[in-house]
């Protein structure tokens, strides 16, 4: 039990460490890419009258990626019903001047919105091989790859944003058109560095070369590029191995794709024609979000929880302590303070204060005004002055001699 308990503990720590969290179900789509052979009727044998059925064929799947769309991109999309399609591109006059006498041929239908949708071309192709063999037919259209940002819909309005690439590579099997293929397959990827650094990806199309013959640039989308063989993950790598149209994909920190069935259709016309010479290849997968483990989260936030459940504690303490120091603000000690200074009760301090001090200061001014003003008056107030004491002195201390004669005089 106790070594069970041990293994059962390490396997818990290694999903956790693991960073992918809790996995939700939020809904599935699917991927076609499909190589329609759409070169003009005089440079191509098949039946230019087939793409009206073949467009028709596509309605059965959600995000449709079509390479060697040249010349019939109006016959496809007459059956074919999608709320959201690119605009197949125009050639500039340089590039009918340079012998391109066809577009990319990139295409795609989606029944998910997309935006930023954006050609890259490769900018380089070639005429003959060291051995003699000519690859003119790469040089007649602008080749490159495509990218689009998809918001694809799932359950309950549940949606994300991926980026798709449809690639189309240099052909030939020559070492200069295995170089050109190592040179794309460099420019795509550091194009997903920057475009595609968070977003998950997918990446399919003609890519012109099979793990078997090229066993070391199918391993670069691996180990450059973090992208996955959907063939792989489905188990039926080494059943097609030779195969040259590929889905792969990449999957983000928030979003998880499981690629879940696997189909090579056999799209044929009513006389059983096929409708190109290649295959169209689908991959259905099933997408989940990502989100955080709640276990380790509850107990780090069942911590923060007791604090504060504690600090309202403390916090209680201080409007203690301020109903105490509000009682001592209204307390007795001031109010007698107050009282004592001012001993006349009825009269308040304000009362007090101004009015004696505003008393004292305008009476000796008033007092020198009414001196200064009855200084013509001096003769009514000496006439009670000899009334006074000191002129009664005087009477006194004359009063041996002449008392009678002054008042006499009076």
């Amino acid at each position: 039990m106790k070594t069970s308990f041990k293994a059962l503990l390490f396997l818990a720590v290694l999903s956790a460490a693991s960073g992918y969290g809790q996995e939700t179900l939020r809904g599935n789509f699917s991927v076609m890419t499909y190589n329609v052979a759409g070169l003009p009727y005089w440079i191509n044998d098949l039946d230019p009258y087939r793409f009206p059925t073949l467009g028709q064929k596509l309605n059965n799947y959600d995000l449709v990626m079509l390479q060697e769309d040249f010349w019939y991109h109006d016959d496809i999309k007459k059956t074919a019903n999608f709320p959201y399609e690119s605009i197949p591109k125009e050639n500039s006059w340089s590039e009918w001047a340079n012998g391109h006498i066809v577009n990319d041929g990139l295409n795609r239908f989606s029944r998910f919105p997309m935006r930023d949708f954006t050609r890259i071309p490769w900018g380089i192709c070639y005429l003959y091989g060291s051995d003699g063999n000519g690859a003119g037919s790469d040089c007649l259209a602008t080749k490159g790859f495509s990218v689009a940002r998809h918001k694809v819909r799932g359950k309950n309005d549940n949606e994300f944003e991926i980026d798709i690439y449809s690639v189309h590579m240099e052909s030939g099997g020559t070492s200069e058109a295995k170089d050109f293929r190592i040179q794309q397959a460099t420019m795509l990827f550091k194009y997903m560095k920057t475009f595609s650094a968070v977003n998950p990806v997918i990446v399919v199309g003609d890519f012109n070369f099979s793990m078997g013959n090229m066993p070391d640039l199918y391993s670069a989308f691996s180990t450059e590029a973090g992208l996955t063989d959907s063939y792989d993950t489905l188990g039926v790598l080494q059943k097609l191995k030779g195969k040259i149209d590929r889905i792969f994909y990449r999957n983000s920190n928030k979003i998880k794709m499981v690629p879940v069935r696997y189909e090579s259709a056999d799209f044929r016309d009513k006389d059983n024609k096929m409708l190109s010479d290649h295959r169209p290849e689908i991959v259905w997968f099933d997408w989940f979000e990502i989100t955080p483990d709640p276990e380790p989260n509850p107990e780090p936030a069942s911590q923060p929880e007791q604090i504060p459940e504690l600090n309202p504690e403390p916090a209680s303490q201080p409007e203690q302590i301020p109903e105490l120091n509000s009682e001592p603000v209204p307390q007795p000690e001031r109010i007698p303070e107050l009282n004592s200074e001012p001993e006349p009760e009825p009269s308040s301090q304000p009362e007090q204060i101004p009015e004696l001090n505003s008393e004292p200061v305008p009476q000796p001014e008033q007092i020198p005004e009414l001196n200064s003003e009855p200084e013509p008056e001096p003769e009514p107030e000496p006439v009670p002055q000899p009334e006074q004491i000191p002129e009664l002195n005087r009477v006194t201390t004359d009063s041996s001699n002449e008392p009678i004669p002054e008042t006499n005089s009076e």
